[in-house]
């Protein structure tokens, strides 16, 4: 019988064990790298992220050329994650939760989501299913075509240029500009020169919702096999 994690205490690991919080770790990583990728590198935006914080965060080949030593940092953090794994023996029941829980959102999230992607789920993500629009206009424009005041924060040889790319940036929304026409799901890899907002849809919330559940099912349902 499985035993059931109490919250206040510190539990010890069987290797299987470690094998389920390390699928956890994954996929909670997955969890929030995606959550970043479609929301919250536009939610900087939106909040008023300073014009260099900006670009890095809608064009992330940039902070390869303005922070490499980032990337260096994160390799050695997944690395000490790995070392950690391995060496561990009892682990806090809120860490066990919280990977159950990211995990579980992630995987909740992707069954709204996905089948919306595939499907084209017009009812739900487009146009007229915003529920909230951002401020700016995000555009692909190669260098040359961008406004001076965000060509003077990029670096003087820019990735995106030399691989013939266009950079995003954000321009200030019109009032009268409505969510153009398209997809049903807005693919922010795939923006045109005319230029989307960030609108959060109905398939985002309805995403969002399945996805807190999913993060309660997990953070509160924990067991370990008994070794």
């Amino acid at each position: 019988m499985a035993r059931t994690l109490r919250l206040d205490l510190d539990v010890p690991l069987a290797a299987r064990d470690k094998g389920d919080l390390a699928g956890c770790m994954v996929l909670g990583g997955l969890t929030v790298g995606g959550l970043w990728w479609l929301y919250g590198r536009f939610l900087c935006v939106e909040w008023g992220a300073p014009p260099a914080v900006a670009l890095q965060c809608l064009n992330p080949l940039l902070v390869l050329q303005t922070a490499p030593r980032l990337v260096g940092l994160s390799a050695v953090l997944v690395l000490a994650a790995v070392l950690w794994l391995i060496r561990v023996r009892r682990v806090p029941t809120a860490v066990v939760r919280s990977l159950r829980g990211l995990a579980g959102f992630g995987l909740a999230f992707v069954l709204i989501y996905g089948p919306a992607v595939v499907f084209d789920w017009t009812f739900a993500a487009g146009p007229g299913q915003a529920v909230v629009s951002g401020r700016h206009l995000y555009v692909e424009r190669p260098r040359a075509a961008l406004p001076e005041a965000w060509r003077r924060w990029l670096p003087p040889h820019d990735a995106y240029t030399a691989f013939g790319l266009g950079l995003r940036v954000p321009l200030p929304r019109p009032p009268q500009a409505t969510v153009p026409a398209g997809p049903a799901v807005w693919r922010p890899d795939r923006l045109g020169a005319e230029g989307r907002p960030f609108t959060l849809r109905v398939l985002d919330v309805c995403a969002l919702g399945l996805g807190l559940m999913g993060f309660l099912s997990g953070f509160w349902n924990v067991s370990l096999r008994p070794r």
